[in-house]
């Protein structure tokens, strides 16, 4: 199922959407969702079969609303994100992400610093399962080998564009 969102700046009514179509679709695979602002922690709760998930341009209100939806799709094998923002920021630790011992493929177009960080939690539980990394362009003020240097061991598949420029190499 894909779903493009015009008026992405309502999320309850979108949160409610997500809620009230997914509950219908208990064997829905994958969920390609362009455009939308979520704040419900409760949006994915229908989604346990879910194996691969898309995010594009996408707002999330907080770390909470993210780690409540990881936790809903305890089958997931495929996260990608693209142009994800979160809008609050409460910080959450490592351990309580949930271990997503199926996902094997990880793409994150662009490795803001907020994905940096969602990529440190997530690689703490899933370091052995990832084969597959895609980051889009790297920057060089994006601190990426702690977690990267856990995940390099097991990967089958890594691209990423580096964005490096005169005296400021990127890491990798």
């Amino acid at each position: 199922m894909s779903i493009s969102i015009w008026l992405p700046h309502h999320p309850f009514e979108w949160d409610k959407f997500l809620q009230s179509v997914t509950a219908c679709m208990r064997h829905l695979t994958t969920l390609r969702i362009h455009s939308g602002y979520f704040k419900d922690p409760k949006s994915f709760q229908y989604l346990t079969a879910i194996r691969t998930l898309r995010l594009e341009d996408t707002y999330i209100d907080s770390e909470t609303t993210r780690l409540a939806w990881l936790r809903s799709i305890p089958q997931i094998e495929e996260l990608a994100f693209s142009g994800i923002r979160v809008t609050g920021h409460f910080p959450i630790a490592a351990s309580d992400y949930p271990p997503l011992r199926k996902l094997n493929s990880i793409k994150i177009d662009g490795a803001f610093s907020s994905a940096s960080a969602f990529l440190r939690y997530v690689s703490v539980n899933v370091t052995e399962h990832i084969k597959h990394l895609e980051l889009g362009v790297v920057s060089p003020k994006v601190d990426l080998p702690g977690w990267f240097t856990g995940i390099a061991p097991v990967l089958e598949h890594l691209a990423f564009t580096s964005s490096s420029y005169y005296d400021h190499p990127t890491l990798f």
